[in-house]
């Protein structure tokens, strides 16, 4: 009975993956925006909480209250903030997420060019740190098109997984049912 349970349960997370996984690859413009508003969410929900812990603890006097959770406040203020502004506007936390993508694989793609210089007979780690150069200008150069890449790669992702998924919860419940094989993550 319970690997019935499990296979179904697995079937379902696997459902789930391949809807979000077709959602995403078929429609990368609007996970990207569902992506960043569910970012904007939650930094503000989070951020909230904390303020409101904060503001609950009533350890020692107010000025030291102040000066230990200073840091604390500071940053949940900028959560606030952060996710505010995510919510307002979606495409700002795209861009920016998108930039730094951009800039990590310039930075990245130019030391693999270096560490290939400095070795003799490595060079395919610099062919792939042009690759990753150029990847990184061209995310930079056209951010809209880099968030649409990115979101098509976790819909593509999320496929994968989902019909996985689905294969395994198919192979729990025949095992479930003949009582022959051991349950997943029994062995």
């Amino acid at each position: 009975m319970t690997e019935v349970r499990s296979s179904a349960m697995l079937a379902l997370r696997g459902a789930i993956a391949v809807l979000f996984g077709l959602w995403a690859v078929f429609w990368p413009r609007l996970t990207v925006y569902a992506l960043a508003l569910l970012f904007g969410a939650f930094a503000l929900v989070n951020s909230a909480f904390v303020l409101i812990d904060l503001a609950r603890r009533g350890d020692g006097t107010r000025q030291q209250r102040l000066r230990r959770r200073a840091p604390q406040v500071i940053a949940a203020l900028l959560g606030v903030a952060a996710g505010l502004a995510t919510l307002i506007w979606p495409q700002i936390s795209v861009l920016v997420l998108v930039t730094l993508i951009g800039a990590w694989a310039v930075i990245t793609g130019v030391g693999d060019i270096w560490a290939a210089a400095q070795q003799r007979g490595h060079w395919l780690i610099a062919v792939t740190g042009a690759v990753t150069v150029a990847a990184g200008v061209l995310v930079l150069v056209l951010p809209t098109l880099g968030a649409l890449a990115i979101a098509q790669v976790i819909g593509v992702y999320a496929l994968v997984v989902g019909v996985l998924m689905l294969i395994d919860a198919a192979r729990v419940r025949r095992a479930g049912t003949s009582g022959g094989a051991a349950p997943a993550g029994a062995r």
